[in-house]
């Protein structure tokens, strides 16, 4: 094996230092001529009738994997453009970007690990980088071979199995990219819909300070335990959020929005302590709700009970940032699938949709062996 996988936290929890070095274009390693050299074409993809019949996130994430040995059997170049064009990346930008990189590449986009293991793979991404055209995100990006994928390259390229194999000329490169990008991102705003690793740590060495803009208070649960909330005296909606709820609506077509996006109050808020859009609280830990006894664990079983909760925690982390707070609104008698629950998507919007059909629902193993192992339903004591 020839790499060993880190996590993607030390890119953003790391110094500058661990991020600014130096580098030109490497020379890129052209595929033998027995492999593939085209990418691979993915037979359902959202906006199609096939996709509007898939009813949970874990159905969309097997229909885009790519058939067993294709991997193997492609170019580096064609499966880095086959990785870019996954039909689900844009989810990533949901998720705490600590730890989700390891997500995808376990349960999302299981090529990733392929491409983990090619020698040339460093090289070869930081070429496709550097000849990547930056323009707004689109509808299409994801799918459409012609349409910018500086973000997605942004994410690999930060990962130590990658970075770490660029020697100091292609590190020099990646710093100047990084830095021509970047200077896009502060003239236009809508050049990318997300701050990259690298332009993060080029802010927090430019400013050299953490500016808060939200308080700290409480709210009650039902057995009175204090629950740490924040209240937000802002309200930053992510930039182009109306791109990024239409590819919601592409990705989860059955899903219905309530109400569009907000950074005042989040999923666990809104599940566990106000069900309503204009809550106005951010709760980064929802635990004491059953910790101290207001709720307790229950099974459904093939009956869900209304006004119950579910928690999805994504990964193998404890940390909360990984977690997703739904409220199940109907009683319902049958399969999970169908069950209706709501939830608030990050900043985004508060949605209506089935039990599994929403971006944090991600392990692909329940569409063949039905496991629920990260989900845990909590009930009124």
């Amino acid at each position: 094996m020839k790499k060993s996988k880190n996590l993607f936290k030390r890119i953003f929890a790391g110094g500058v230092s661990a991020v600014l070095s130096a580098g030109l274009l490497a020379t890129p390693v052209f595929a033998a001529d027995n492999l593939i050299n085209t990418p691979y074409e993915y037979p359902v993809v959202p906006g199609t009738e096939e996709w509007a019949e898939l009813m949970s996130f874990p159905e969309k994430i097997e229909v885009c994997k790519i058939p067993e040995g294709k991997a193997e059997a492609m170019s580096t170049e064609a499966l880095i453009e086959t990785i870019l064009n996954h039909p689900i990346w844009t989810i990533y930008f949901v998720y705490d970007m600590e730890s989700v990189y390891d997500i995808y590449s376990e349960d999302i986009i299981v090529a990733l690990q392929e491409l983990e293991q090619r020698e040339d793979a460093d090289e070869l991404l930081l070429a496709r980088y550097q000849a990547d055209q930056v323009a707004p995100m689109s509808l299409n990006n994801a799918t459409d071979e012609n349409g910018s994928k500086s973000e997605f390259l942004e994410i690999l390229l930060a990962q130590p199995v990658f970075y770490d194999d660029l020697n100091e000329v292609e590190l020099e490169a990646l710093d100047e990219e990084a830095a021509k990008k970047a200077e896009i991102r502060q003239t236009n705003k809508k050049a990318y819909v997300n701050e990259s690793p690298f332009y993060s740590v080029l802010e927090t060495q430019k400013n050299n300070l953490v500016t808060t803009r939200a308080n700290t208070s409480y709210v009650y649960t039902p057995n009175l335990t204090k629950v740490s909330v924040e209240v937000r005296t802002y309200n930053d909606i992510p930039d182009d959020v109306k791109t990024f709820e239409s590819y919601f609506e592409r990705l989860f077509p059955n899903c219905r929005k309530i109400s569009g996006a907000s950074s005042i109050y989040n999923c666990h808020s809104y599940a566990w302590h106000l069900s309503a859009w204009n809550n106005p609280y951010w709760m980064p830990d929802p635990r004491d709700y059953w910790g101290d006894g207001s709720y307790v664990k229950y099974n459904p079983g093939s009956y869900f009970q209304a006004s119950t909760r579910a928690v999805f925690k994504i990964g193998s982390s404890n940390n909360a940032d990984n977690w997703h707070s739904v409220l199940i609104r109907k009683a319902y008698t049958g399969t999970t699938k169908y069950v209706v629950a709501e939830s608030k998507w990050g900043s985004y919007g508060l949605y209506e949709h089935y039990l599994l059909d929403n971006p944090w629902a991600v392990n692909s193993s329940w569409v063949t062996h039905g496991s629920q192992y990260n989900i845990t339903y909590y009930k009124r004591a």
